[in-house]
């Protein structure tokens, strides 16, 4: 069994990491929607199969590769960090969870509505510098409200999709890995029973 678990998790970050390249060069090649390239299927399908750990260091790892093969303007540390508590978030919520319509509401909107003001709170931390003397408070009151009116529903679909695809994913990766336990099984109670009909031979 413990075979079987390290080929899923092989084959669970293979999985993540097609994802992530797809994600990466699809909008270089082709127009696409926020939904698409904003995407975080990837990290939140390794949070489902390999907990939030796992989630965390395949964002870190794979926010370091891609800004650093000419896909990003180079690793943004605020954006890093937001990426870890989102991938950390996510990974609590869903490792190796059914779904629940309940658990399903709370992550899409909690990362719509409650998780966005961190991102806003890093950047201000991080850029304060350039941003005058503006408080925080002001900032957040000139930033959030704004997004309120015209950026929370993005946040919503790729959250919504997002969570909807990685688990679809997993469940199929389950699924397969499941039947092939139990044909394991089967075959070894069959060479067992063929053993002994062979020594009742004798």
């Amino acid at each position: 069994m413990k075979k079987w678990n390290i080929i899923k998790g092989i084959l669970s970050l293979i999985i993540a990491a097609v994802i992530t390249a797809l994600t990466a060069i699809i909008p270089i090649v082709a127009s696409v929607g926020k939904a698409v390239y904003a995407n975080n299927v990837a990290v939140i399908f390794i949070g489902m199969e390999l907990g939030p750990a796992a989630g965390i260091v395949y964002t870190i790892l794979s926010s370091f590769i891609l800004n650093n093969i000419g896909m990003g303007s180079g690793v943004l540390l605020y954006v890093l960090l937001f990426q870890i508590v989102e991938a950390g978030l996510l990974g609590l919520l869903w490792h190796k969870k059914r779904m629940h319509m309940g658990r399903y509401l709370l992550t899409v909107i909690g990362g719509t509505f409650l998780l966005k003001p961190l991102s806003y709170m890093l950047f201000y931390i991080f850029n304060s510098s350039i941003l005058g003397d503006i408080t925080f408070l002001e900032y957040m009151k000139s930033n959030y409200p704004l997004y309120l009116q015209n950026g929370w529903t993005d946040t919503l679909i790729i959250y919504a999709t997002g969570i909807i695809i990685a688990y679809i994913l997993q469940y199929i990766l389950d699924m397969i890995f499941e039947k092939m336990e139990k044909r394991r099984k089967t075959n070894e109670k069959e060479g067992i029973n063929c053993s002994a009909h062979r020594a009742d031979s004798y």
